[in-house]
């Protein structure tokens, strides 16, 4: 089954607990539930992003280009657990 995000998709997605998380180049993050195939916009960065995304298993690891900052979020709620500029 294809599940439209509606934008370019700006790198491979990663599987967390039962979801998929992709990242669009936008700077959308979705995230689909592979059970039901239900995808849920969990944040919008609203900046580009262009590298691969990361996860301990538990976190999505993303890096903005605005500010060259990582975030750490909540698979499931998009919820902020921390960010840190990297220079």
């Amino acid at each position: 089954q294809v599940i439209e995000v509606g934008e370019s998709v700006a790198s491979k997605p990663v599987i967390v607990g039962g979801r998929l998380v992709v990242a669009t180049e936008n700077g959308k993050i979705y995230s689909i539930d592979t059970d039901s195939n239900q995808r849920i916009e969990l944040r919008n960065l609203d900046t580009q992003l262009v590298a691969p995304l990361g996860t301990d298993g538990e976190v999505v690891f993303v890096h903005s280009v605005r500010n060259n900052e990582v975030l750490a979020l909540n698979p499931e709620t998009g919820a902020l657990y921390w960010s840190t500029s990297i220079n």
